[in-house]
């Protein structure tokens, strides 16, 4: 539940997208410099100022992520990109207890020795995980259409 003030900022900065996407490619350049200097030096000033930093590259990635939409639109009206928007609260749900399964299934294997288990460990634990995260959200959205429609 630590985890919840995150997605409540993230949800708080979807409401504002269509604000800040108005913005030129060159003001969100400038934004990003500019949140990317405060923090560098934020962090010169006073190291344990965590929290800033945190909300800096929240800031960082979303102002990235305003940049990756304009750079590639194309992406945005694919049916997977779709599948992902509709499921992100799934992964967010599901994607916590999946990795202790992941991790307890890599841990109690020795399939960790090497560097072959390794990298099936680190894609277990993103793609794999976001997959089955996104299954299990269209599952519980097709259960919920069969018991509305009930």
């Amino acid at each position: 539940m630590r985890y919840i003030f995150w997605f409540i900022t993230g949800y708080a900065f979807e409401v504002r997208r269509k604000y800040y996407t108005s913005w030129s490619a060159k003001r969100i350049i400038a934004a990003l410099i500019a949140v990317t200097c405060l923090s560098a030096g934020a962090v010169m000033l006073r190291p344990e100022s965590g929290n800033f930093i945190i909300i800096a590259g929240c800031a960082c990635s979303y102002l990235a992520s305003v940049l990756f939409a304009r750079s590639f639109p194309k992406i945005m009206r694919t049916s997977y990109w779709q599948l992902l928007v509709r499921n992100l609260f799934a992964v967010y749900l599901f994607h916590a207890p999946l990795e202790y399964i992941v991790l307890r299934i890599f841990m109690t294997t020795d399939c960790m020795t090497g560097a072959a288990g390794c990298i099936a460990y680190v894609l277990s634990r993103t793609l794999l995980i976001l997959a089955v995260s996104i299954m299990l959200g269209e599952c519980v959205s097709a259960i919920r259409r069969r018991i509305n429609d009930y």
